[in-house]
């Protein structure tokens, strides 16, 4: 009987049988649950989602110090430098997030999404050293699609309302503005278009190019247009553009002569507006979403995102705004009025120049356009078939093959990042790391050399294993206050919706108030969850509204905790107002929801406040309908504006 195990000690796709080999292969597990549990869960967008997940950060950071320390081949003992040339802008952004920003809580958020994804991107770069681990690791990408389109074709025939898990301990809802479009395993149409058409992107390049065999390639093929429809029904209009780029990007990348790659471009361009059009004629349900998408709040609301952005980029055009400062300076805009709170411009490139300015941008983007283009260059030379001694006819080599899929599905994922918030989805970041950890595996040779002695390998396990720890330590309780604060958040809004509060249970309310004081004990700079906790005890004063006054008290200074955490957040000022009236200091809240008011002009809410505080007094009562007006005129959805105006006008 034959052995397993050649004369050289390999093991048939396993590899090499050594201890540094076993460890590799537990690193590309890891990174693959990694990546296949974030797809699943609504992208990762969810803090709980995030919170259950960091553990899988910390023991990657481990095993890559683990692999460091038992692997005794020579040519383990170097390491890539490419991944050094973005650490400079990591550490930008934690400089952002803690020191520049006004937004500390918010920042120090996007900065533990970045040392996630550069940790991934360490890893994949050093580790993963044989085809066998980048091939699982890959299946691990596009494995989770199958679900994730099996949804969304779910979503659109059968059950609109359907949502994925979160992997939180409650159930979620489908936005309504989302129903009737398909959303997948994500929380939004637009991640899920996004996401499958870099899978398909993929796709298409595996079953063009002459590597696998027939029946796999075949394969491939269906999948890529199943992708293709699936993000068809996702149904936003900006996916065009992507999708454009990728018929043109697909056949370049797949086949040896350019007048063959571009003359399939049109064709493949040619069927898709062909197609478009027969679709827009004989069905209206696109007319009317042509229509809505057109329309101010459609997709043409980017364009005030945009702006919103450059403006602050031009006020803060070399250090930027701050890490996770743009929902701020939205919602406290003195130009431009919306109706609704935005985390994101919808552009990527003009987020990153917003929120860190050009030093920001540069630390970033030179390094990414070296690469590619050295890897384009590399993929130029390369060969487009060879002949194997083990293997019938022409086949790609391993490098042009690697290189065509991961160039192809990087370049889409940057085009998208151009109309939607890619790097602020961990599903799509990640996997727009995985496609530049490929391209820099197969580009750029591992030449840094490290010690390779006994105390060093040593060293590289309790580095890592502080590594680690730190890491778990600063990014445990902060998410874990983000998602406190966001679940207490729903359940207070849902609570005085259905006016709970006012109906004795007291059960929901002290549970509300428990997150949120939870919260802030997690996270003191969480200025979200001061406001909600001060919210929390404003509602105490429906149990006993005769001696609220003199227990208002808990409200009042979470107000002002938030006030001092952040004295530039209109709604830190506005709870202050509010929480100051239930005690009884009229002074005091004028004072505060002036300052609200002054911070945030075109905000609907900010106005909303300031009515409801003059329609206390006869004298301002036409300044109350007047400031009410405007609260609709910018929001006309505003329903505690409408009925405070309905009352103003009896008044």
């Amino acid at each position: 009987m034959p052995s397993l195990i050649d004369k050289s000690g390999n093991l048939r796709y396993f590899g090499r049988l050594s201890w540094g080999n076993f460890v590799d292969w537990w690193v590309t597990f890891c990174l693959g649950a990694i990546l296949a549990l974030n797809t699943l869960a609504l992208g990762g967008v969810r803090p709980e989602t995030q919170l259950l997940i960091l553990p899988l950060y910390g023991v990657l950071i481990v095993l890559h110090g683990l692999w460091l320390a038992v692997n005794r081949d020579d040519s383990t003992k170097r390491i890539s430098y490419v991944p050094l040339a973005f650490l400079p802008f990591v550490l930008w952004m934690g400089l952002s997030a803690h020191w520049i920003t006004a937004t500390p809580w918010l920042g120090s958020y996007v900065w533990i999404a970045c040392l996630q994804a550069f940790v991934v991107f360490w890893v994949l770069v050093n580790n993963l050293r044989t085809r066998g681990h980048l091939t699982v690791l890959l299946l691990c990408v596009l494995a989770p699609a199958a679900r994730v389109v099996f949804m969304g074709f779910y979503q659109f025939f059968q059950k609109p309302s359907l949502f994925a898990d979160a992997l939180a301990g409650y159930s979620l809802r489908m936005d309504p503005v989302f129903l009737g479009h398909a959303t997948g395993s994500f929380g939004d149409p637009n991640t899920y278009a996004s996401y499958l058409l870099v899978i398909m992107v993929a796709m298409a390049v595996i079953a063009i190019v002459p590597r696998l065999p027939v029946i796999v390639r075949l394969l491939a093929f269906y999948l890529s247009l199943m992708l293709l429809l699936g993000a068809f029904f996702a149904q936003v209009l900006w996916a065009a553009i992507p999708l454009v780029l990728a018929f043109f990007l697909v056949p370049w990348f797949s086949f040896r002569r350019r007048r063959t790659a571009f003359l399939a471009g049109v064709t493949g361009n040619l069927l898709f507006f062909g197609l478009l059009v027969s679709i827009y004629f004989f069905y209206p349900r696109l007319q009317n979403l042509m229509s809505d998408a057109l329309s101010a709040d459609g997709e043409a609301v980017r364009l005030k995102l945009w702006a919103e952005a450059l403006d602050g980029f031009v006020a803060s055009p070399v250090w930027g705004q701050g890490a996770g400062s743009f929902p701020l300076h939205m919602a406290q805009s003195g130009t431009r009025a919306f109706s609704g709170v935005a985390s994101s411009p919808e552009n990527d490139y003009l987020l990153l120049l917003s929120e860190y300015g050009l030093i920001g941008a540069v630390l970033l983007l030179v390094p990414l356009v070296i690469v590619i283009v050295r890897a384009y260059r590399r993929w130029r030379k390369e060969d487009y078939e060879v002949s194997f001694r083990d293997r019938k006819g022409r086949t790609m080599p391993p490098q042009r093959y690697f290189l065509s899929f991961g160039l192809c599905g990087l370049l889409v994922l940057l085009t998208c990042a151009g109309f939607h918030f890619v790097a602020m989805v961990p599903a799509l970041c990640l996997t727009a790391v995985v496609a530049l950890a490929v391209v820099v595996k197969i580009r750029f040779s591992r030449n840094l050399q490290i010690p390779g002695s006994l105390w060093a390998r040593w060293g590289y396990l309790v580095l890592s294993l502080v590594l680690g720890l730190l890491f778990l330590r600063y990014s445990q309780p902060r998410l874990a206050s983000q998602g406190e604060a966001l679940l207490a958040e729903q359940r207070l809004e849902q609570l005085v919706r259905a006016r709970v509060h006012l109906s004795g249970n007291d059960a929901l309310l002290d549970e509300t108030l428990a997150r949120f004081q939870t919260a802030t004990e997690l996270n003191p700079q969480n200025v979200d969850a001061w406001i909600g906790l001060s919210s929390a005890y404003c509602q105490l004063f429906f149990r006993n509204p005769a001696s609220y006054s003199i227990d208002a008290e808990p409200a009042v200074q979470a107000a002002r905790q938030a006030v001092e955490a952040c004295d530039v957040y209109w709604e830190s000022w506005a709870q202050l107002g509010i929480a100051l009236g239930f005690a009884g200091d009229a002074d005091g809240a004028r004072d505060a929801l002036l300052r609200a008011l002054e911070l945030a002009p075109l905000n609907s809410n900010a106005n909303y406040f300031w009515a409801a505080y003059l329609g206390h007094f006869p004298e301002e009562m036409e300044a109350a309908r007047s400031s009410v007006d405007r609260a609709l005129e910018i929001d006309p959805d505003n329903e505690a504006a409408r009925r405070l105006q309905q009352k103003l006008r009896i008044l």
